[in-house]
């Protein structure tokens, strides 16, 4: 199968390498020519160390080729959705299959990304009369773990299950086990969420607090990620599955995760501007919490733990005066 993967970030350089070794023909796209040129000319990933990237791959920078594959996978940060889709909306043919792999939610108008990408396609009548379906991935899945091959088990959703099961068949391997399920708005909202819990993981690493307040902060965090998500029109269950418990645990507590990184240098003292120029890399949480926030006010619903977060990153509060407050709830 012929696939063009849009985004050469880590997840999705991996992604590609892993539906490479699957023996699909995979083109990579990256909006960097510079970046495109080195991954050609070396194939490693300056962050993805520990392996080489498949040879079969073929990297561009021209994202017109989109016209040529029923298959396109989307792997760019969260806020470069819209941007990515409006370059690539012209070239989409009708009975394109997609699948975002992003992770959040747009900061601005509070839409999921499947939404972004469908506005973008001119719509949801316009890609149902082309016969356009866009799926979105969700679970535990650290980008370093899947390029060096260890098992990692994730789940697609649509709305339309048998597109689910398409995606499934696709990208299913003994090291890359897929699940499927039908609730989009659940599998989305627990993509963006998760990353806000993972901060304020870090920040409580931070402090040298142990496992009894991180095991209390999961657990919670998943309660509140699940309330905004039914207030939302999501199904229960897929909190309780690799959509929400399983990508909040992994990315809570992944030595990986961009965002428990950062908030651990803030729980040591760092700025967050500080903290973002060391790691490097985008950093999904931050503008996450900036969303969870105005959801929570939309949808009239509580959440404490990203709330306490917001005012740590963008209103300066002591982040141990939070977690008094907190417990004193």
């Amino acid at each position: 199968m012929e696939i063009m993967i849009l985004g050469s970030g880590t997840w999705g350089t991996a992604v590609a390498n892993m539906c490479a070794n699957n023996g699909h023909d995979i083109t990579l796209w990256s909006f960097d020519p510079v970046q495109c040129a080195e991954l050609a000319k070396t194939h490693t990933h300056p962050f993805l160390p520990g392996g080489t990237i498949n040879n079969n791959i073929t990297f561009t920078d021209d994202i017109t080729l989109c016209a040529n594959f029923e298959h396109v996978i989307i792997a760019t940060p969260s806020f470069a959705i819209r941007e990515t889709a409006k370059k690539f909306a012209p070239y989409i043919q009708p009975g394109t299959h997609i699948i975002n792999l992003s992770k959040g939610l747009e900061k601005d108008t509070l839409l999921r990304l499947s939404q972004v990408i469908t506005q973008e396609l001119g719509g949801k009548d316009k890609c149902e009369s082309n016969e356009i379906s866009i799926s979105a991935l969700g679970g535990p899945s650290q980008a370093e773990e899947v390029f060096n091959d260890q098992p990692t088990v994730v789940v697609v959703s649509n709305n339309d299950i048998n597109e689910a099961i398409h995606w499934q068949k696709t990208l299913n391997n003994p090291k890359f086990r897929v699940y499927v399920n039908n609730d989009m708005i659940g599998t989305e909202i627990c993509a963006c969420l998760k990353n806000v819990i993972a901060l304020c993981a870090g920040i409580v690493d931070g402090l040298g607090y142990g496992d009894n307040t991180n095991a209390a902060l999961i657990t919670r965090g998943l309660a509140e990620i699940s309330r905004l998500g039914i207030a939302m029109g999501a199904k229960f269950e897929t909190f309780l599955g690799l959509a929400g418990m399983g990508d909040l645990i992994g990315t809570a507590m992944s030595v990986h995760s961009r965002n428990r990184t950062v908030g651990k240098m803030l729980g040591d003292g760092m700025s967050l501007e500080d903290a973002l120029d060391k790691v490097g890399m985008v950093a999904e949480g931050v503008d996450a919490c900036v969303t969870a926030v105005s959801l929570a006010d939309k949808h009239s619903v509580e959440l404490p733990i990203s709330t306490e977060v917001y005012r740590i990153l963008f209103e300066g509060k002591d982040a141990r005066q939070s977690v008094i407050e907190l417990m004193c709830r």
